[in-house]
């Protein structure tokens, strides 16, 4: 049973039960314990954070030398000490990202399940407590304080995460631009062979494939990228289980075509529009595509209505495709758009009245974790708060929650 991959959620008394007669030992990334702890779990929150994260069992006995259960019988559901659970959390700094599930009875019994993820912020640190404890793995002594070496191992993780990160997002943005390259080589190679067989251009040639338009990009990735989380044939091989499908919008297109450490769908559909989608197997999703529509004047517009649509979309495969290569950790990414100097902007189901966007180039963070995208509620709530920013940015001050419904509604999208 692959307890650390799959979401909490997902497992019940008989789950935890089978889990114990495999007789896994306590380590880096396992803690057992018989009953609620009478002692503080707070260094415990801040040492899984420190290290790689894991995952703590209460309602199991193990043998203190080797570390391997010996007797699992769960607890008595206590909701006054669950609850003190989420006081030790808070006692840590920063907050550590965490969940708590609590199986179903057996025998008036549970199991009480706390996963915590690597953190981001690293160093974490009990409240009133000078030590920084990370996990040592070492079955007499699972926790310990951090060597001088491991503590500046931990100030320099979050710049190293960073780098990683933007390298990827490097790659991803290479090759946008080099496929853009090749296209225009292509519809220009085409254009002399019509010309000199004496034939007409047609308007799908008329505009250059680089051009001045604006190019929207959404973009997210684990926070810590250290290792793939699969390759890509088996995400392609996988796409019927993976992909975010309904009638109006699919993400990814199911035309995927590799390319180092991942796979690509481009697509030209003519008088410079484009749609450029990568995915990887170390998990960055991208997807640059034009944000720009023509009204019947000529006038530049972007709607809105199309950007929050495609984020959305994005943010539920991204659920699905990390919890299907049981990645559960902090995310990282933006949404961006270049080139909308004096483009007009117009605000979801609205029909005029568009503002003008008086500088060029506009980003917003994305910072969440694969439990926000999870949970309808934590993810709506977060969809929200980047709708209300971008709306903001472009001059609109409010956004409701019924024109969002209806918006979603009128799409076939749901939230």
């Amino acid at each position: 049973m692959d307890i650390l991959n799959k979401h909490i959620n997902q497992f019940n008394f008989d789950d935890i039960e089978v889990f114990c007669q495999q007789g896994i030992s306590e380590g880096v990334q396992i803690d057992y314990k018989m009953d609620f702890p009478a002692k503080s779990l707070s260094k415990h929150f801040a040492a899984f954070s420190n290290t790689r994260g894991g995952l703590i069992i209460i309602g199991v006995e193990e043998d203190k030398k080797t570390g391997i259960p010996i007797l699992w019988t769960g607890v008595d559901k206590d909701a006054k000490r669950i609850e003190k659970i989420y006081q030790e959390a808070a006692n840590v700094e920063p907050i550590p990202n965490y969940e708590v599930h609590i199986t179903d009875e057996k025998n008036g019994k549970v199991f009480v399940l706390v996963r915590i993820q690597e953190g981001d912020n690293t160093p974490y640190y009990v409240q009133n407590d000078s030590n920084i404890w990370v996990r040592t793995g070492n079955v007499s002594t699972p926790i310990d304080i951090a060597s001088p070496d491991r503590l500046a191992l931990l100030f320099t993780n979050k710049e190293k995460a960073e780098k990683i990160r933007n390298l990827y997002i490097k790659k991803a943005e290479d090759i946008f631009v080099n496929i853009l390259d090749r296209e225009e080589r292509d519809r220009l190679r085409e254009i002399d062979r019509l010309t000199n067989h004496g034939k007409e251009i047609p308007a799908f040639f008329s505009k250059s494939v680089i051009n001045d338009d604006s190019i929207c990009r959404i973009c997210i990735q684990p926070y810590f990228p250290k290792k793939s989380l699969t390759n890509p044939k088996t995400i392609k091989d996988n796409f019927k289980n993976i992909r975010s499908v309904n009638e109006s919008f699919d993400f990814p297109n199911s035309d995927m075509n590799a390319i180092p450490e991942g796979l690509l769908y481009f697509k030209h559909g003519g008088k410079g529009r484009v749609d450029c989608q990568q995915v990887y197997g170390q998990g960055l999703i991208s997807n640059h595509f034009n944000n720009v529509n023509y009204d019947e004047r000529g006038a530049r517009i972007i709607f809105i209505s199309f950007i929050a649509g495609r984020l959305l979309k994005i943010l539920k495969f991204a659920d699905i495709f990390y919890s299907y290569f049981h990645y559960h950790g902090s995310l990282s990414g933006f949404i961006s758009i270049n080139n909308a100097k004096n483009v007009f902007v117009r605000e979801i189901l609205s029909e005029d009245d568009d503002n003008e966007s008086f500088i060029s180039n506009y980003r917003w963070e994305i910072s969440t974790d694969t439990n926000v995208l999870k949970d309808p509620k934590q993810l709506k709530e977060y969809y929200m708060s980047l709708l209300q920013e971008i709306y903001w940015h472009f001059g609109y001050e409010n956004i409701s929650d019924k024109l969002i419904q209806n918006f979603l509604k009128q799409n076939g999208l749901e939230l």
